[in-house]
């Protein structure tokens, strides 16, 4: 089955149609607008920059399994990934799934066939949802939202911004979570961007994870249960306590870094990277981001 390997779902002719970026990597449109969206343009797997508009990437007809087009321009609107910022755009969307429901609720007393179709595909299709939360902008009805959105069938990626990509832990984000988890819907997160405990990010068994490391106990709690591709480290992480690699993680950022820190970020690196192809127990480079500033630096840690 040819499929996404950032969502893990299948290409079609709609919101899944594969899209090659130029460095030849192929991934399925709704992701690709999400990185964009983001402002992450590198591509997933190799990491390589791309500046082309989403619409402007080639579609790969060969990977798409038959004709499957969408029964109505609704629908397929609906399948579009949604994003939701901040507290202002999370209530309007849970004013919106509240109308979806109740939209859901009159097709099941009719029994015209194409209504029948139409909620056939409601039930069945998980349509994207990125939820982003930051302290400048934070989602203070969070749990309620991801609850609803989970109700309604949606296939959540979280980026907690501020407990991924900030100095000092913030504790709140992930303390929101709580009363969403505990309803067990944490298998409709596929993506999860911020810092958890080893208890809670089991939780979210599905997910592909990008994940904030404070000190080396959160690796050797994560890193036989967790797959994370990506994650921040703080200060507070020394190299000669990480005693395990992690099975996938391809790269490594960390907050308003300082010259006299490269050294130990360097170390690090070294640590958590995966090995190059050959198979070289090195590190060929590693991101140094400062969001606040807007700066990206790329070194080499041989």
């Amino acid at each position: 089955m040819d499929a996404c390997t950032v969502c893990l779902e299948k290409y079609n002719g709609t919101d899944k149609k594969p899209l090659s970026l130029r460095c030849g990597h192929v991934f399925c449109r709704s992701c690709l607008y999400s990185l964009a969206e983001l402002h992450n343009r590198r591509c997933p797997q190799c990491r390589r920059p791309w500046t082309e508009d989403v619409s402007e990437l080639r579609v790969i007809y060969m990977l798409i399994d038959g004709e499957q087009e969408p029964f109505c321009q609704g629908c397929e609107d609906e399948m579009k990934a949604w994003f939701i910022t901040g507290e202002q755009q999370a209530q309007e969307a849970m004013i919106q799934l509240e109308s979806h429901q109740s939209r859901k609720n009159f097709l099941l007393f009719s029994s015209n066939r194409f209504n029948a179709r139409a909620l056939s595909a409601y039930d069945v299709q998980e349509r994207p949802a990125f939820v982003v939360s930051t302290a400048a902008n934070p989602i203070r009805s969070l749990s309620l939202l991801l609850i609803k959105l989970a109700e309604a069938g949606y296939r959540i990626r979280l980026y907690l911004n501020d407990s991924f990509l900030s100095r000092e832990l913030p504790e709140l984000d992930c303390a929101r979570l709580a009363p969403f988890l505990q309803k067990g819907y944490g298998l409709h997160v596929s993506g999860f961007l911020g810092h958890a405990s080893a208890a809670t990010l089991q939780k979210m068994p599905r997910a592909y994870f990008s994940l904030r490391l404070e000190t080396a106990a959160d690796i050797e709690a994560l890193y036989l249960e967790t797959k994370f591709t990506e994650a921040a480290v703080n200060r507070n992480l020394k190299p000669e306590d990480i005693k395990h690699r992690p099975r996938a993680c391809s790269a490594i950022q960390c907050v308003e870094l300082q010259d006299s820190e490269v050294p130990w970020l360097v170390a690090v690196a070294k640590k958590l990277l995966v090995p190059d192809r050959n198979g070289l127990d090195e590190v060929r480079e590693a991101a140094f981001v400062s969001p606040h500033e807007g700066w990206r630096e790329e070194a080499a840690a041989k």
